[in-house]
Order: structure tokens, then sequence, then C-alpha cells
């Protein structure tokens, strides 16, 4: 199987940068590469959603 990164974010001199890989489905036309991204951007939400989410075990603790 071959990956691809699509998406690449990092923090350089107290900014945040981005790299996009854009136009991977473009022979399919715009509206196919706009749903494309609306997924990919709805996952890696839901990824860092999870990751920010508490866990049981971090229940009652204080920071």
């Amino acid at each position: 199987m071959e990956a691809l990164e699509l998406v690449r974010v990092w923090v350089a001199e107290q900014g945040l940068h981005c790299s996009l890989r854009v136009g991977l489905y473009a022979g399919d036309g715009v509206p196919r590469e706009t749903a494309a991204w609306g997924i990919i951007l709805a996952d890696l939400a839901g990824h860092v959603a999870d990751a920010r989410a508490p866990r049981a075990s971090d229940r009652g603790r204080t920071c």
C-alpha cells in the first residue's frame, strides 16, 4: 500500500506553519477535491478532539 503525506503542521519562530498537498483529486474536478479535503479536515479535527478529551485516569486531577 502506498501512503501520501497531505498535511504537515509545525511551529517555528513563534508561529504556526503548514504545508498542504492539494490537487490530488484535480483530475476528478473541484467538487471531489473540495469534498475530499472536507473529509480530511474533519478527520483531523476528530483526532485533535480525541487527544484533548479528558481521560478516565485524569478525573479528579487538578493542574
